[in-house]
């Protein structure tokens, strides 16, 4: 053997022998089964529902989930934006309900121009395919919002949401 290769091979063996030595002082390297002050504290092996000290609570979304979606929130409106906000409710609800009647083909085309027909202009009107079809109106200061689908109407009145306009962008 020549010397490089000696040398290479006293370490390895010294490596080998310093290694096990330390799994043989953790007691080889397995964990207790209660956890105490000094042993680890593997947080996805600890069961049930109770807090552990430096593990977070059980959830069953990723961390941060809530703060993913706040584009998904809505603005404020004021009083005043409100309540003339709300005098769209019943005129968008009367012009979507023979959609929901089955009198007139559920297309999003169709729930565009029903929306038109109680005062919005096509180019404020969002619409979206889901159980039925959602729909979103800007009246300038905030929205009139909802869905139509089978015999259901559905027509409320709030804030833009954070990321702009007046639907969300599902899988955004």
């Amino acid at each position: 053997m020549r010397t490089g290769q000696i040398s290479r091979a006293i370490f390895v063996v010294t490596l080998a022998v310093v290694s096990l030595s330390a799994c043989a002082s953790r007691g080889g390297g397995v964990l207790a089964s209660t956890p105490t002050p000094t042993s680890p504290v593997i947080c996805s092996q600890i069961g049930g529902t109770e807090l552990v000290d430096g593990c977070p609570p059980p959830s069953d979304s990723s961390p941060h989930y809530k703060e993913n979606l706040k584009y998904r929130d809505r603005q404020d409106l004021s009083a005043q934006e409100t309540d003339a906000a709300t005098g769209f409710i019943q005129p968008v609800t009367t012009a979507l309900q023979p959609l929901a009647d089955g009198q007139v083909p559920m297309t999003k085309d169709s729930v565009v121009a029903a929306v038109v027909s109680a005062g919005f202009a096509s180019r404020d009107v969002q619409t979206v395919e889901g159980v039925g079809i959602g729909f979103g109106a800007s009246t300038g200061y905030g929205c009139v919002f909802g869905s139509v689908g089978a015999g259901t109407v559905s027509v409320e009145v709030g804030g833009y949401i954070n990321d702009g306009g007046c639907l969300a962008v599902s899988g955004h």
